[in-house]
């Protein structure tokens, strides 16, 4: 059970104010959401920008985005999974000073990470005992300050005080999909099912309604031999963890040349390390055939301490944030957005989960890579607009059952109007696509198949100039 979320909401590519470029409305919004594994990959929501400290002069701004994805699968038991990403919103807020013309002080409010996940009813990921469900929550203040070390060439850096707050649950019988293997090995021939391809496609053919009523019988009969008399075992994981803090170093170089309204920023993050601790609790409902009696749950004390502390690091990343003027005539900005994100390292592995399951709590195969390209106009001196393409290529595959996605797409428009000089309004949405794939644990194999996904966020910004 590890955890997978990747939505990230990114306030991107403000328009140098210059004396050659009509390009002076501010700050163009766009949504750029993407999963987990994509986009954003692993548990990002937020690309961590750091946009408002090249606003021009001094600049506030509040932002708020709506994020809904969609996604659903089949279980290791042939059942439907329904939708288990819940919508989730995300605040944003900055404010920048600027002492002198050369320097800049900036201070940036938002949720880089978290996870927002809840299985519905009617598959084994729900049982008597509870769900398989994850509320993992991150704040993030950043302290920026820098400024240029020749005329077009800027050095910055800070600190991020980050939070971390959460409770992961994990609800599935123990040896489902063992039983399944068991029963087509050694008896499966007779059911005209010789091998576990072919009970799964008999599985997928069920659920999208192609089955004929042979398949089905069969499918029944051999679910029959497999789940009640081979003793699967509901069990029960929970870990709840105290509002842990921590400090992580940020640094960058910026060159810009704002006559062609070119900028390209380099801004590395250090890994956010925390010491958590908390309480895992595991519970299993053990059957007749293992010495229960099929109804109470075992062992019933409260919750296990952790033992000392377990750590849980966030992990370092590199953005590359790329704009310059296309055309002066058409008003023309153009985009690339590129980021990094260390998740092969990222390794969350409390000592019962491990006892439990053989493996992390969350780990993930590969580094997040994402990128973006867009297409700034302005169309008159109060009104742009900004078209964005995304693509994020996951963290790799088995997925997660936290974060149950690969790689995302995304296609995000937005505009901006400008309602007095100093005061503009912009809003945009985001439409995502999400990979599917299989959803493998170390102890089962391999427990649900995710089907592709969509999402959709809306979201809208206010930008003060002072």
């Amino acid at each position: 059970m590890s955890a997978q979320l990747f939505l990230g909401l990114n306030n991107s590519a403000s328009l140098f104010r210059s004396s050659r470029y009509w390009l002076t409305a501010g700050t163009l919004t766009v949504l750029s959401l993407a999963i987990s594994s994509a986009h954003a990959a692993g548990i990002e929501y937020s690309k961590q920008s750091v946009a408002p400290f090249f606003e021009p002069g001094n600049y506030a701004e509040l932002s708020y985005a709506y994020v809904d994805p969609k996604i659903e699968g089949t279980d290791a038991a042939g059942n439907k999974i329904g939708d288990m990403m819940d919508d989730f919103d995300l605040p944003g807020a900055a404010l920048k000073i600027a002492p002198t013309a050369n320097t800049a002080l900036a201070l940036i409010y938002e949720q880089p990470f978290g996870v927002d996940t809840k299985y519905p009813t009617g598959n084994i990921f729900n049982n008597r005992m509870g769900t398989t469900e994850a509320r993992v929550e991150t704040t993030g203040i950043t302290l920026l300050g820098g400024g240029k070390i020749s005329n077009n060439v800027w050095l910055y850096g800070g600190l991020e005080y980050q939070t971390l707050k959460g409770n992961i649950t994990g609800a599935q019988p123990v040896g489902l999909t063992t039983a399944v293997s068991q029963v087509i090995d050694e008896a499966g021939a007779l059911f005209g099912i010789p091998t576990t391809e072919a009970y799964y496609d008999l599985v997928n053919k069920q659920n999208n309604g192609t089955i004929t009523p042979t398949e089905a019988a069969t499918l029944g009969a051999i679910n029959e031999v497999a789940i009640n008399p081979v003793a699967t075992a509901p069990t029960y994981y929970t870990l709840d963890f105290e509002n842990e803090s921590t400090l992580a170093p940020v640094i960058g170089m910026a060159y810009e040349k704002p006559e062609m309204a070119l900028r390209a920023a380099l801004t590395y993050r250090a890994p956010a390390k925390y010491q958590v601790s908390g309480v895992e609790n595991l519970q299993v409902i053990l059957p007749p055939i293992a010495g229960g009696d099929g109804v109470t749950p075992a062992p019933a004390e409260e919750g296990l301490p952790l033992a000392g502390k377990t750590e849980v690091k966030m992990p370092q990343s590199v953005n590359l944030d790329f704009q310059t003027g296309l055309s002066e005539k058409y008003q023309l900005l153009g985009m690339v957005n590129a980021r990094w994100v260390d998740w092969s390292n990222f390794n969350v592995a409390p000592p019962l989960a491990i006892l439990a399951t053989q493996e992390p709590l969350a780990a993930y195969k590969k580094d997040g890579y994402a990128v973006e390209v867009a297409l700034g106009k302005q169309f008159n001196p109060k009104v742009s607009g900004e078209v964005r393409l995304g693509y994020d290529h996951g963290t790799g595959a088995p997925l997660s059952l936290l974060g149950p996605y690969d790689s995302i797409k995304s296609l995000g428009l937005s505009a901006q109007y400008q309602l007095t000089e100093q005061l503009s309004v912009a809003a945009g949405g985001q439409y995502m696509w999400f990979e599917g794939g299989p959803v493998d644990t170390k102890v089962d194999g391999r427990v649900a198949n995710i089907d592709d996904g969509t999402g959709y966020a809306l979201g809208m910004k206010l930008g003060y100039h002072f």
